[in-house]
């Protein structure tokens, strides 16, 4: 965020407020920073306002932002800049390189499109994201971010290690200034974590996506959730042969919780239609939820919904979301079911 002080401190916040609402909604990262953007000059207009009747009163009308997505299933990491220094990328053999993504306005800028760059990573790489303080203060930065990667590249160091390391590395004898290093080690999902298949869009596929989780969830010891996951499985796969055009992928991904995760060709998101829902939902509570009208309320409110297609509320009336007609990647809709402890 540009500026200092309390203005700054207030602006920033409403940024991260609002980057965290739509990071749970699993958009593409361009489209978040689109979002963010949109705040940005929002923000930008509220402070041309403010400063017509006190010229103290002047907010920072930019940021610079990265924002970075990984899969672990897929190895995929997709990262999209804002005007922010380019992501580091500390690889199991040591190489480091940056996450050359396009590096687009800042937020609040010209309102240029922003533009994604993905790659596939090996398990273990180590992902560093920091602010332009960490490297600032030398005659050339690229002295100070060849410096941060040889930190980066010791890989038997913990990510703790390694951000103390590089803290003392880069700050050592400098004035006091705000920087912000993040790290994040990949990991992999192994295959027998994963489940996938793909049916064509018709209606006697449903009970055979049931059956194969069924299966899947005896086989990993699951039995408990056999009867929430064919309630979900049921509610999404319909929802998608009914609304949406193409073959459709079922996903059951078992990792600290269990995703039931369903795919379509769809380019828009479903809307959430729910009419005299109670505002708080206990276990016996079903939602009406569905794309793009009502569909049949039978997920229970036991999942915990994830993305802009969860079909379920949390203990709360979920608002209405309309739905996208843009060009977007196939519709993904998941939920979150707990896994057993004792599992």
């Amino acid at each position: 965020m540009a500026g200092h002080g309390m203005r700054a401190v207030a602006a920033m916040g409403r940024l991260r407020a609002a980057t965290h609402t739509l990071a749970s909604l699993d958009l593409a990262p361009d489209e978040v920073l689109a979002h963010l953007d949109d705040l940005m000059v929002r923000l930008a207009e509220e402070s041309r306002a403010a400063a017509a009747n006190d010229p103290l009163d002047v907010q920072p009308t930019t940021a610079s932002c990265a924002y970075a997505v990984y899969d672990p299933v897929s190895r995929r990491l997709v990262v999209a800049r804002a005007g922010h220094p380019s992501p580091l990328l500390a690889h199991p053999d040591g190489h480091v390189a940056p996450a050359d993504a396009p590096a687009g306005p800042p937020l609040g800028g010209n309102g240029l499109p922003f533009e994604a760059w993905e790659e596939d990573l090996s398990e273990g790489t180590l992902i560093a994201l920091y602010t332009k303080g960490l490297v600032r203060g030398s005659p050339d930065d690229d002295t100070r971010i060849a410096c941060l990667g040889h930190i980066l590249a010791q890989q038997d160091a913990s990510t703790r290690e390694a951000c103390d390391a590089v803290i003392y590395a880069q700050l050592s004898g400098r004035a006091a200034e705000n920087v912000v290093l993040l790290l994040a080690r990949t990991s992999v999902l192994r295959d027998d974590q994963v489940a996938s298949w793909t049916f064509p869009s018709d209606p006697a596929i449903v009970a055979t996506a049931r059956t194969l989780a069924d299966r899947q969830l005896t086989s990993w010891g699951l039995s408990d959730l056999t009867f929430t996951t064919e309630l979900i499985v049921s509610e999404l796969v319909t929802n998608a042969i009914r609304y949406a055009p193409g073959a459709i992928q079922l996903r059951l991904i078992r990792d600290r919780t269990l995703i039931c995760e369903v795919t379509d060709a769809s380019s828009a998101a479903p809307t959430c239609a729910i009419r005299g829902l109670p505002t708080r939902v206990d276990a016996d509570s079903c939602s009406s939820l569905s794309s793009p009208n009502a569909g049949a309320p039978v997920t229970p409110a036991a999942a915990k919904p994830s993305g802009p297609n969860s079909r379920c509320p949390r203990t709360r009336a979920m608002p209405h979301l309309s739905p996208r007609t843009t060009d977007h990647p196939p519709t993904k809709m998941s939920h979150l079911v707990k896994v057993p402890s004792n599992s």
